[in-house]
Order: C-alpha cells, then sequence, then structure tokens
C-alpha cells in the first residue's frame, strides 16, 4: 500500500481520514476513505475505488479477509483492465462477535476469463459481491467466439432443494456441434449456422476446495439438422426443445 495525498483528523472517540490517490499491489487508488469510528470497540471502515490490471486486484482479494488461503483462487487465471469498487467492515477486537463484511462491484472491461474449464473473452459489465454471496445481471463475453450474456447468482441458504445450493452461472449463447464434438456424430449435419443453447452451471457452496458441479443444458435446436428417420430426425428450422443434464 503506497498513498501519495492521505488526510486524517480524530473526531470523538474515533479516526476518519480521506485518500486521495495512491496505489496498492500496482493498481491505482482513484480514491479511498477510511475510518476507525470508535476505539473502545475498533472496527475499521475503508472505502477504495481502484482501476488496473485484473491480475493485480484478484491478488488484493486473494489477500482480503474474504478467503481463508491465497490459494483458494488458484483456479481462477484473468486479465485484462477493470475497475474494482471496495467498502470494508473490518473487525479489529477479537471479542467483537460482529463478522467482517466487505461489499464490492467488480467492472471489467473487455477482460479474458478461464475458469472451470470455460474461457470467455472480452468480459464486461458488472459484478456485485458481499462476502461470497455475488450477483450479476449484466455481463456480456464471447464464449467460443460467440456472444454470450451471463447471469450470476448464490443461493447459499437452505431454502433451495440440496442439489440447487451454490453458486449458478447461467449463460445464453449460440453454439454449434462443431464446438463440442470432434468429429460430429454422423447423423446430425452440420448445417452451416448454430442454434441457440441456455446452460446453468451450478457449483457448490465452497467450490474452490470442494469443486463438485452439475450442467444443465436447454435448446430449442433450432438451426440442427438431424439426420435421422422421422419421427428422430428433424429440419434445421424446426423446433425441438431439449433437455440434458
Amino acid at each position: 500500500w503506497s498513498s501519495d495525498v492521505c488526510s486524517s483528523d480524530l473526531v470523538n472517540n474515533g479516526l476518519g481520514g480521506i485518500i486521495q490517490r495512491g496505489q496498492v499491489k500496482s493498481i491505482q487508488l482513484d480514491e479511498g476513505r477510511l475510518a476507525i469510528p470508535d476505539f473502545d470497540h475498533p472496527r475499521l471502515e475503508l472505502a477504495m475505488g481502484l482501476h488496473g490490471a485484473s491480475e493485480n486486484m484478484l491478488d488484493v482479494l486473494k489477500n482480503s479477509p474474504l478467503f481463508d488461503s491465497p490459494k483458494d483462487l488458484d483456479g481462477i487465471q484473468i486479465s485484462g483492465a477493470a475497475k474494482l469498487d471496495l467498502d470494508m467492515n473490518i473487525n479489529l477486537d477479537s471479542r467483537d462477535p460482529v463478522p467482517d463484511r466487505v461489499e464490492g462491484w467488480y467492472r471489467p472491461q473487455k477482460v479474458h476469463l478461464q475458469t472451470f474449464g470455460l474461457n470467455f473473452t472480452q468480459l464486461a459489465g458488472d459484478l456485485h459481491f458481499i462476502n461470497l454471496d455475488f450477483d450479476s445481471q449484466n455481463l456480456s463475453a464471447r464464449l467460443k467466439e460467440q456472444p454470450a450474456q451471463i447471469s450470476i447468482s448464490s443461493h447459499l441458504s437452505s431454502a433451495p432443494p440440496l442439489e440447487d445450493r451454490g453458486y449458478h452461472i447461467e449463460v445464453n449463447t449460440e453454439t454449434q456441434l462443431g464446438d463440442w464434438f470432434h468429429p460430429v456424430p454422423s447423423p446430425l449435419a452440420e448445417p452451416g449456422g448454430h442454434f441457440p443453447v441456455h446452460a446453468r452451471l451450478i457449483l457448490s457452496p465452497d467450490p474452490l476446495n470442494t469443486p463438485t458441479m452439475r450442467l444443465d443444458l436447454k435448446s430449442e435446436l433450432v438451426g440442427l439438422d438431424i439426420n435421422l428417420p422421422a419421427p428422430l430426425g428433424k429440419m434445421a428450422a424446426t423446433k425441438r426443445p431439449t433437455q440434458a443434464q
């Protein structure tokens, strides 16, 4: 951490300050504020607006109160410019029963992300999180060279069925069989176009240490020609609602 311009004031029984610019692990700090409102019950309130390389931001998160070990994020490879806003409330007294709270907004700008066997390019949008509870409805990227709309949500309480608990990553995109099968099975002709697909990847509540996952696929297969006798075959323009897990 380095700060170029910082001012602080004692207020009643606490401390407050403004950080106008600086650096955190090679990430540019645009603005920030820090406070310890009550020395008798010390908690650090720290807010930061950052911009820089996503890989350096990942290092900051690895060493934040969010994760027990920096190795928890080793399964994620990321590169590209982004903005990161953090608002943290950190316990400084072991007797304080109130847990740490870290809220953040990660805003990638055409970032490259590889994780859980998926390779996303040109990732952009907003990812909001409170501790390890993530939500986003407006992420976009390219997956296998096709545009993809991505939403992320957390289902960590006991309310959802056990098989649905965890992190949900939902992707709407278009694909072709040649993206997944080499060679394409002979009854399935390559129509030259793509067909839309909705994919939902459900990760376990602790996916970095207990990486279990389930993939649900839905498609009407419009654009896929199936070269089989009736009733199994279909023309490319015909809808055939299909689900797979």
